[in-house]
């Protein structure tokens, strides 16, 4: 992956992340607060429901005070006076109606009714009292019974046309002095018009007033211990969906046991404006990444990547030109020019080196030339006086023999086999010169057949010895003809050569090919092919395999073993200019293995 495509996935995912992770933590907080707030709001309207049904029985509770803290129904209530309800409470019903009540009933001290009236308010006609609306009360006539002058009732009462709302109130004269009479009780019909008429006056879009059965409340609902009207009534909050929210709370009767579960169900406005508020501070931030990003790629872009890219083109262009006199010219002031004047600098230091090197590889190359032209004169001036030397030692042999004795006939034939072994020696000695000016180019070879051709040439020797030699199929490879027939003829030499005395020479030639690079830090990846060429000769201590490769280094004497010390230093010199490797593995009296691994193609 790119610089350039790295930077712009960092700064995607920031672009993204941050904003994301920004807007989840303002949206949980956000929603949390408009949460926090709606269930404060919805409370407080529940408390705004109950406050009003307060005020209601407050303002009952001074009606009743009023009439039961009279003379007149203090007299009433110890002798029952007609005059008293006919000048009071018409069978009319005006003055409930006036009073906004639907029932008042006047009680004796053992909770017996002296008197009872009820109307309809929505018609505003006087209804019958039958014994079973007068039997209701029963349950409730303990709680209605007062009898100390400071008692009262304020509360809620099942009846069979709805609930009441109850105020009861001891009977006595106008100075609020006893003994006490009995118990004035007067009572407002919750009805649906009273529940509308509440509903405008808390300006609550629904209320609604349930009957509730004690034992079959949740675990989780909120039960009111202190009988009503306390004004620190627990509120129960539940959202019904994502346009309603509720809120419950429960009203007691005046036995104090749980009686109406008051519903209060209200439009969440305030959820659907965090919601709309959510989104406009999406859009917001999404706006704001997407700007933030442009500015902050086209920054990146013009200030560093298209400079970053310029000064890697730069460098790539010298890298492939090799063209060390090429400056880099980036402006500004900062990290990218001291490193484009670093570049810079480092260039001059190898234009230098170059020059240095050029200077110096044409006066190795004229120094070459010079010891390749020293190397032909003294192989041509060593190898005359050894002509002369190997002529006259045959001269001296053929016209002289007779006159010499053993010991003139040893010293001529030492004579000429030291003749022979110094031509060699300069021959292996000009073969090794050569191989870095090769007398062929670089063509594709068939190893094969250049092995066949060494096995022909060596045929004498092979048949002289009886020795078995086995090649099997081997690649093509680009190399130089001449040289690898070199190497071959001294590694197949060598194996016949150092053959054990009694046994059957055997050599083995054999190829793997494709495999993979010579080195894993080659980039190329080229492959290679590696030929094994093993014997069941004398074999060597593999602590001498380094030694082995260098030049005029023996492992047995001259006596033991013909040959010059050359042969594997010239096999590891053609193997090396052909960017390959050679390397021998042994055990004494086991033969050897000479591993040779070449490039199937030359690197360019």
């Amino acid at each position: 992956m790119k610089l350039r495509q790295k930077t712009w996935l960092i700064v995607g995912t920031a672009l993204v992340s941050l904003p994301a992770i920004c807007f989840g933590a303002a949206a949980i907080l956000l929603l949390r607060g408009f949460s926090t707030l709606e269930t404060k709001i919805i409370t407080q309207h529940v408390n705004r429901v109950l406050d009003a049904l307060a005020n209601d029985l407050a303002s009952l509770n001074r009606t009743a005070l009023d009439w039961a803290s009279w003379d007149e129904t203090y007299n009433f209530a110890a002798n029952q006076n007609s005059s008293y309800l006919t000048a009071n409470l018409p069978e009319d019903g005006s003055s409930l109606i006036a009073l906004r009540l639907n029932l008042m009933a006047f009680l004796d001290r053992q909770g017996q009714v002296l008197f009872a009236q009820s109307v309809d308010l929505e018609t505003q006609t006087p209804l019958p009292i039958s014994a079973n609306f007068l039997a209701q009360l029963t349950p409730y006539r303990q709680w209605l019974n007062l009898t100390e002058l400071d008692d009262n009732i304020v509360g809620f009462l099942p009846v069979e046309a709805g609930y009441l709302l109850v105020v009861a109130r001891p009977i006595l004269t106008s100075y609020d002095e006893g003994p006490v009479r009995g118990t004035l009780v007067m009572g407002r019909l919750l009805n649906p018009s009273e529940v509308e008429h509440l509903e405008s006056l808390t300006q609550q879009p629904q209320i609604t007033l349930e009957s509730v059965d004690p034992s079959q409340l949740s675990a989780d609902f909120p039960v009111i211990q202190q009988p009503f009207p306390s004004l620190k009534q627990p509120v129960f909050i539940q959202r019904q969906n994502r346009k309603e929210i509720e809120g419950y709370t429960l009203i007691n009767d005046i036995a104090g046991q749980p009686l109406l579960r008051l519903r209060v169900t209200h439009p969440r406005n305030i959820y659907a404006q965090g919601l709309t508020s959510l989104g406009y501070l999406f859009l917001a931030t999404l706006t704001t990444a997407a700007i933030f990003g442009v500015i902050t790629i086209t920054l990146l872009e013009r200030g560093v990547l298209s400079r970053l890219k310029k000064l890697s083109q730069k460098v790539s262009q010298i890298g492939v030109a090799h063209d060390f006199s090429t400056r880099i010219q980036l402006t500004g002031q900062d990290e990218l020019t001291d490193l484009a004047q670093t570049i810079n600098w480092t260039l001059d230091q190898l234009e230098e080196v170059q020059q240095s090197l050029q200077q110096t590889s044409a006066k190795l190359a004229a120094s070459n030339a010079e010891l390749e032209q020293f190397a032909y004169a003294a192989s041509h001036d060593l190898q005359a006086p050894l002509r002369k030397i190997e002529a006259f030692s045959n001269l001296l042999q053929t016209t002289c023999s007779s006159a010499l004795d053993e010991a003139g006939k040893s010293y001529l034939q030492r004579i000429h086999r030291s003749t022979q072994q110094m031509r060699e020696l300069i021959q292996a000695l000009l073969d090794l010169a050569r191989i870095s000016n090769p007398v062929q180019p670089m063509a594709t070879v068939d190893l094969t057949k250049i092995l066949n051709e060494v096995v022909e040439e060596l045929a004498p020797q092979i048949h002289q010895l009886g020795a078995e030699v086995t090649i099997d199929s081997l690649p093509a490879i680009e190399a130089e003809p001449h040289q690898m027939r070199q190497l071959f003829q001294n590694l197949i030499g060598n194996a016949l050569k150092f053959h054990p005395a009694h046994a059957v020479p055997r050599v083995t030639v054999n190829a793997q090919w494709p495999q993979a690079s010579l080195s894993a830090a080659d980039s190329a990846q080229e492959p290679v092919c590696q030929i094994a060429v093993a014997d069941n000769g004398i074999g060597f201590d593999e602590k001498h395999q380094e030694r082995i490769f260098k030049i005029f280094q023996r492992l047995h004497t001259r006596e033991e073993y013909e040959g010059t010390g050359i042969g594997l230093a010239i096999c590891t010199k053609i193997v090396q200019r052909h960017h390959g490797l050679i390397s021998a593995s042994s055990q004494p009296g086991y033969g050897s293995t000479f591993k040779v691994t070449l490039p199937l193609k030359q690197p360019v």
